[in-house]
């Protein structure tokens, strides 16, 4: 058992109920729990580390001891809660992400990722359960680009092809977030009555700028956005710009509006690029 000065050393700063706390993981996962102190000491707060542990083994204790039961699967889960309080309470919500850390992952590209959010908006029953479904989603790609970053050899070496992923997951979440407007302005009348063909034939584009468009976001950066409408086929310009505000204004909403899984981030259509 490491000694109060060892701890300090670590970087935990919880001196006296540490070595509770890794006594308590102990009784909670057996002996994977011993061996988990030293990922746990290599994590960004180790405190916040050590504490995720002991909640997740509450929730789910099976899981969490199957992946202290692996050292890799082990440094990923515990780096990862090390560094981020967000994703232990995304897994407080959803344990069932917890088995997101068996698999080592690669860094998806845009075309994986939007197939993961392709099931989400497919067959779209409500408004707040596909904002639900897409946030979800969001996270549940987040914490294998988290996990991923973390647990690099070299981090700066991974940086640029984790703020690529980074950049392409909330590409991929706009996409999302976009079709659900669709689905809003002609499934229901909440924000107007439009045609079906009407909807189809606006044509929105949103060009990412900022770090986005530079595809190099961090984790928690908002995304500065550009809107392009123009109409096609017969319909008239000022319609296709009135369907366009719609579809943005409810896009946006899909990513930071009030439901039950939590906001992501901002949409920033108000940047001014020079």
């Amino acid at each position: 058992m490491a000694t109060l000065s060892e701890l300090a050393r670590l970087g935990f700063l919880d001196l006296e109920g540490t070595i509770g706390k890794l006594d308590a993981l102990v009784k909670k996962v057996g002996d994977s729990g011993r061996s988990a102190f030293a990922a746990i000491s290599q994590a960004a707060s180790p405190d916040q580390a050590l504490n995720g542990l002991l909640d997740l083994s509450d929730i789910d204790v099976k899981a969490v001891k199957k992946l202290l039961s692996k050292q890799p699967s082990a440094e990923r889960l515990i780096l990862t809660i090390g560094a981020s309080s967000a994703l232990i309470d995304f897994l407080r919500r959803h344990p069932q992400s917890i088995a997101l850390f068996e698999k080592e992952t690669a860094l998806p590209n845009r075309e994986q990722l939007d197939a993961f959010f392709s099931p989400v908006v497919a067959d779209i029953a409500s408004t707040e359960a596909a904002w639900v479904g897409i946030r979800i989603c969001y996270r549940e790609q987040l914490l294998k680009i988290a996990a991923f970053d973390v647990t690099a050899k070299d981090s700066q070496a991974v940086m640029p092809g984790v703020a690529a992923a980074l950049a392409d997951l909330a590409g991929a979440a706009v996409e999302a977030g976009l079709k659900v407007a669709r689905w809003e302005l002609t499934a229901l009348t909440d924000h107007g009555v439009f045609e079906a063909s009407e909807v189809a034939n606006t044509r929105l584009a949103v060009i990412a700028m900022g770090k986005c468009g530079a595809r190099e976001l961090n984790y928690i950066s908002d995304v500065d956005v550009i809107f392009v409408a123009e109409p096609s086929g017969e319909l008239e310009s000022s319609r296709a710009l009135e369907i366009a505000t719609r579809l943005a204004t409810r896009m946006m909403r899909a990513m930071d509006a009030n439901a039950p899984e939590p906001a992501l981030w901002q949409v920033d259509p108000n940047l001014r690029p020079e």
